[in-house]
């Protein structure tokens, strides 16, 4: 039987939830579990364990698992949709595992509940690899997509990546890769920001247009200006996930590929910042 009052079960300061979930929220993978918002679920061996408590993975070299993340927003009603952009890399440390220098942006099937837009209409976006250089100028400084590193083939990998989401208001569609806010104008902590594997820019937002033409004028930007972003990692990935809000739930399935240490997965809902684009939403773990 459907268990309707589950929302009602969690409360805003994210108390536990011990329920069954509805199968469109996608939360009976983790039937019996004892969920709550923002928490991160890994299955090792078999069993779902929260990724708080699991202090090292088992040794094994690199290789892909599946995790899952819960939003529980019991005022969002049914039918609220939104998505997760989820980061993962690897660390460059001494000795540590070291992959490709580029970001492998992956999206989920087109959803015609959640989004608004897809480019091109593809449904399903080729999985592609984009130079982590490029990536950066993008998400980090606000470069037009064919103005950056990549050229022009960059240009429509990046496009066809990011999507529309639907928002709030009736009519109301706002693209991942946005600069601007609803009333379009531009803010320092945009949509497109998010993407960024620069905490702080993720935390407090690009530079102003100008304050990056003039770092292009002086040269330095290539060689001061992104020291943060991507430098610290390799073998990045970014992916885009939709979701649907059921008796006040959602569990967002994803796979990331990982080593037993020296690694990061960061999740950040972009559902929350269409109606408050300076909530912070982005959740960090690394081992």
């Amino acid at each position: 039987m459907r268990i309707s009052l589950l929302g009602a079960c969690v409360s805003l300061a994210g108390l536990m939830v011990t329920a069954p979930q509805t199968a469109d929220a996608g939360c009976e993978i983790l039937a019996g579990q004892p969920i709550q918002d923002q928490q991160l679920w890994v299955k090792i061996k078999g069993q779902w364990l929260n990724f708080d408590t699991v202090q090292e993975l088992p040794d094994g070299g690199q290789w892909k698992i599946p995790f899952v993340y819960v939003i529980a927003r019991p005022l969002a009603g049914d039918g609220a949709t939104g998505a997760i952009v989820v980061k993962s890399g690897r660390k460059n440390v001494p000795g540590g595992i070291r992959g490709t220098d580029t970001v492998r942006l992956v999206r989920d099937l087109a959803s015609s509940t959640a989004y608004c837009e897809v480019t091109g209409n593809s449904e399903l976006f080729n999985r592609s690899n984009v130079r982590k250089k490029a990536y950066d100028e993008y998400h980090d400084y606000d470069y037009r997509a064919d103005k950056t590193s990549g050229g022009a083939e960059f240009a429509a990998t990046i496009k066809n990546f990011h999507v529309g989401l639907k928002g709030t208001q009736p009519g109301q569609c706002m693209h991942t890769d946005a600069s601007e806010d609803s009333s379009g104008q531009w803010i320092r902590r945009n949509m497109r920001s998010q993407f960024s594997f620069d905490q702080a820019i993720v935390d407090g937002g690009m530079s102003a247009h100008y304050v990056t033409a003039t770092k292009i004028a002086v040269g330095t930007i290539f060689t001061t200006g992104l020291a943060g972003g991507s430098d610290g990692f390799n073998s990045q990935r970014s992916e885009i996930k939709s979701y649907e809000i059921k008796d006040g739930v959602a569990c967002v399935k994803f796979f990331a590929s990982v080593a037993s240490r020296d690694f990061i997965v960061r999740v950040n809902d972009l559902g929350p910042r269409m109606s408050n684009p300076w909530s912070t939403t982005e959740k960090r773990w690394e081992r």
